[in-house]
């Protein structure tokens, strides 16, 4: 397991930095701000956490009933702590919230078990999970097919089989960016076109259209995303890159997520 505190600082970006943390733990002292929520034994999985004063962590969780949220864990980096070794990414949990502010509270954390260690390069494509659901799912909206998605991609992960996971990523971007709002689909009748992405569009489009740092992309994979049908091993790589061109865009406006950049760089050395 990952030291709680360490595992998100390498994607959380200053501007992040500011709207999660900044503003609603000055909300947070305002115990009476906003409708009070609270919810028990909700599924859970820990995305990432940021140290909070000497012995607590702010926690951003993704929950199956609630989506994401914000939330305190009081004392969790005290050696003795009840949260010691629980708020860590990739193990499912069943936790306790309140409060009032986008900040809650967390008040309980009990480890549900059942899911295989992921380890190795599994980690690095786990990483790059919980980042997507981080920048590009919405705050505190049950999003439950999309938590349900991500439970099983995770288990793809931990199984190991290099296939399998890259088909259940794909899915679960095309997903995440339907959730967000991108909604293409393929024209009827089409089996596809060539094409390249343009401010987070497929558009058609020829070599001669190609301008500089563009790519473009055969009908093959470009049928693969807008289907959603990714069982056309020899497309695989280029859905890839088309979707994280998509990603990219939505997320960071066209550079490039941290945790892929970690997994590009983690490919090169490795061979």
């Amino acid at each position: 397991m990952t030291e709680p505190g360490q595992n998100g600082k390498d994607y959380l970006p200053e501007t992040v930095a500011d709207s999660v943390l900044a503003a609603p733990l000055v909300r947070y002292a305002a115990k009476n701000q906003g409708q009070y929520v609270s919810a028990k034994n909700e599924p859970a999985f820990v995305l990432t956490t940021w140290p909070w004063r000497e012995t607590s962590l702010i926690v951003s969780l993704f929950t199956r009933r609630h989506g994401r949220i914000t939330a305190v864990a009081r004392g969790a980096k005290r050696p003795a702590g009840r949260f010691r070794g629980l708020i860590d990414p990739f193990l499912p949990l069943l936790i306790n919230f309140s409060g009032r502010s986008e900040v809650k509270t967390l008040t309980g954390v009990r480890w549900m078990g059942g899911l295989l260690p992921i380890t190795g390069e599994g980690l690095l494509t786990a990483f790059y999970l919980n980042e997507l659901v981080f920048r590009l799912s919405p705050a505190e909206e049950a999003q439950t097919e999309l938590f349900d998605a991500y439970t099983r991609t995770l288990t793809m992960v931990a199984r190991g089989n290099f296939e399998e996971t890259e088909c259940a990523m794909r899915e679960f971007e095309v997903d995440l960016l339907r959730l967000c709002g991108w909604g293409q689909q393929l024209p009827d009748g089409s089996e596809g076109f060539t094409g390249l992405v343009r401010d987070g569009e497929i558009i058609e489009a020829y070599a001669s259209d190609v301008c500089d740092r563009e790519r473009l992309y055969s009908p093959g994979a470009i049928r693969a995303v807008l289907t959603r049908d990714f069982s056309d091993a020899s497309v695989l790589k280029d859905a890839r890159d088309l979707l994280k061109e998509i990603i990219e865009f939505y997320a960071l406006g066209g550079r490039m997520l941290s945790s892929r950049r970690t997994v590009t760089r983690w490919r090169q050395f490795s061979r």
